[in-house]
């Protein structure tokens, strides 16, 4: 499995129906310590929200955090002309 703090993972989704979840358990699964650098406080700070969404499908792309070490990766892939060494995966997640 891949570290986090070395990955640059994102998402797109694409329409769907999203809606506000007030749920005091599950935002504090969700809430890990180091969120603290992000949200000072805690998990009662006013605006921070849970958002659910409703979608059928989203795309994800994860790879090396280090722009240096995408930037080699994706020259690597482009030198031996083959796709299988870009460091990026993408696919279609079916919901």
């Amino acid at each position: 499995m891949r570290k986090p703090w070395n990955r640059t993972t994102w998402s797109p989704i694409e329409g769907g129906r999203a809606e506000i979840v007030h749920d005091r358990q599950k935002a504090e699964a969700l809430y890990p310590p180091t969120l603290k650098a992000w949200v000072p406080g805690d998990r009662e700070t006013p605006g921070l929200t849970l958002i659910r969404i409703h979608t059928s499908s989203a795309e994800y792309w994860d790879g090396p955090a280090s722009t240096v070490g995408l930037a080699l990766g994706v020259l690597r892939a482009a030198i031996t002309k083959n796709p299988d060494n870009d460091p990026i995966d993408h696919g279609t997640l079916e919901l």
